[in-house]
Order: structure tokens, then sequence, then C-alpha cells
């Protein structure tokens, strides 16, 4: 009988897979937020690293979109992490989830300058 970790890692690839098949329809990207999720609540971001060597290349359909004040250099594919992340997503070095610069604009309204950044989430794992 498979632990409920094994079960987990075992619908890693096919969740992924699916995904892709399904040229991310709703509801395969629905279906991979909840196996992510589990995820996250079963497995330490080492685990969950470990288990599968591509997750550092692919994105998964988590998303965060931010408004800073104005600041100039962000381009597509920029890595970006936050502090606000719980403290086990955080580390320097080791699984830990980043986000990768999706888009970017930059607003100037009256005399206020503001950037806008949509991300998606990957978790990388540093040897």
């Amino acid at each position: 009988m498979k632990t409920k970790k094994e079960e987990l890692i075992a619908k890693l690839d096919p969740g992924q897979k699916d995904i892709h098949k399904k040229s991310y329809a709703q509801d395969s990207i629905t279906a991979a937020k909840g196996l992510i999720k589990s995820m996250v609540n079963t497995l330490t971001p080492e685990e969950f690293a470990k288990e599968n060597k591509l997750l550092a290349p692919i994105p998964y359909p988590l998303t965060l979109e931010l408004t800073i004040d104005g600041i100039e250099g962000f381009n597509f594919g920029d890595t970006i992490t936050s502090n606000y992340l719980p403290s086990r997503y955080r580390l320097e070095q080791g699984a830990r989830v980043v986000f990768t610069v999706t888009k970017y604009t930059h607003t100037i309204k009256g005399n206020d300058w503001q950037t806008d950044l949509s991300c998606i989430s990957r978790i990388v794992k540093d040897d």
C-alpha cells in the first residue's frame, strides 16, 4: 500500500503531461493546482524537488501579479522571490519557490510611476 506521499509523487509526472497535452485547458490546470496544493501541504520543498528532476524548468499554473513603485530593469524571464512567502519557501539554497516574470508594464500617471509584474511560479533546487 502506497503512502500519501508516494501517491502524490506518482501523480506529478502525469499531471504535468496532462497540462501540456490539453494545451493548458482549465480542467487540467485546476487538477494540477489541487495536486500541487496537496504536495505543498504534505512534502517538504526538498522532497518535492528531489522526486522530479524536471521540476526546475517547468512552470506551474500558479501566478503572481503585483504592483510596485516604478523601477526600471525588469525583463521577460527574470526570476524574483518575496519575503512574504512562508519561510520554508524562502531558503537561500536548496528547493524553493521563485517567480519568473512573464509580463511587465510601466504606468506614469500624474506624478506617480508604477510597475506591474505578472509572474508564474517555479520550484528550483540549487545543488
